[in-house]
């Protein structure tokens, strides 16, 4: 089978295609990244083209991309210069790459920009995250018998009297009148 390229014109085998090692690493790379993302990544990736350039990316190099792209999205988390990790499904992955690929920036160099968007983008699902573990550990059992909760023995009466009071001390200073009912 012959196929053209739209761009320039150029027709070649498309069983030629196959016979190049690299090529068929990007396909099967390609294939292991979620349906929601696969259709999005040709795209995605002429942004990786050098600036002022027509000519595509080398096979290897796609490879590499694609390979790091499966790598980060198979994490289903994302995270950003040190910041935490929060949740990330494949389907936030594509409306990343949708946000990167409208925003059209320049010969981009790695993933981090995608990165920067994803991680950006999951903060509503870390934020209901967090809810529900702090929903979870509200409504957990309670121990029978009034004993105090592992959490609530860890502090004696004394440590909880003098944080109390540091905290006191600390609204002193700020300007705060003291709540009797804090004591």
């Amino acid at each position: 089978m012959r196929v053209v390229c739209p761009s320039c014109g150029a027709s070649h085998s498309l069983e030629a295609l196959g016979n190049d090692a690299a090529a068929r690493s990007f396909m099967r790379a390609l294939l292991e990244l979620p349906l929601s993302v696969q259709s999005r990544v040709l795209e995605y990736l002429a942004l990786f083209r050098p600036e002022g350039s027509d000519r595509g990316l080398a096979w290897k190099k796609a490879l590499k991309l694609v390979e790091g792209l499966v790598s980060m999205i198979k994490t289903n988390r994302v995270q950003w210069e040190g910041g935490e990790d929060r949740p990330a499904p494949p389907a936030l992955w594509g409306a990343a790459i949708d946000a990167v690929v409208e925003r059209r920036p320049r010969a981009l160099k790695n993933h981090n920009y995608l990165r920067h968007v994803a991680w950006s983008m999951a903060l509503p699902g870390a934020a209901q995250a967090e809810a529900d573990r702090e929903r979870a550990l509200q409504n957990r059992p309670r121990p029978a018998g009034g004993e105090p909760t592992p959490v609530a023995a860890a502090y004696t009466e004394e440590q909880r009297v003098k944080g109390l009071e540091a905290i006191r001390r600390l609204k002193n200073r700020a300007g705060e009148k003291e709540n009797p009912d804090e004591r």
